[in-house]
C-alpha cells in the first residue's frame, strides 16, 4: 500500500483484519507483493492497473482472468474494492 497517503490506512487495516481472521496474512502479503512486482516491472500492466478510464468491472474481470488462479478470494475482493472506489493509486 502507498504509505504516504493517509487514505491507504483504512484499506490496509481492513485487509490485515480479514487476513488474520482467515489465517491468510502470509499468503496475502505474498500475493500483494507479486502484484506490486508486476506494477513495477511491466509498464503495460502498470498503465492498465492505474488507468482511471478503464471500467472497474472490466478491470476486475481481466485481473481475475489473468491472475485468478494464483490469487486468493480475499486479494481478488480487495482489488475489486480498490477498482470500484477508484483507489488504485493507493496500491
Amino acid at each position: 500500500m502507498n504509505r504516504s497517503d493517509p487514505a491507504a490506512i483504512p484499506y490496509a487495516q481492513a485487509l490485515i483484519e480479514i487476513g488474520r481472521d482467515e489465517g491468510l496474512l502470509d499468503r496475502i502479503h505474498e500475493e500483494l507483493g507479486a502484484i506490486q512486482g508486476l506494477i513495477e516491472e511491466s509498464r503495460d500492466f502498470r498503465l492498465f492497473f492505474l488507468s482511471p478510464s478503464i471500467d472497474p468491472g472490466h478491470k476486475h474481470e481481466i485481473i481475475a482472468g489473468l491472475l485468478g488462479d494464483r490469487l486468493c478470494r480475499t486479494v481478488l475482493g480487495f482489488l475489486d474494492v480498490l477498482f470500484r472506489k477508484k483507489r488504485e493509486p493507493l496500491f
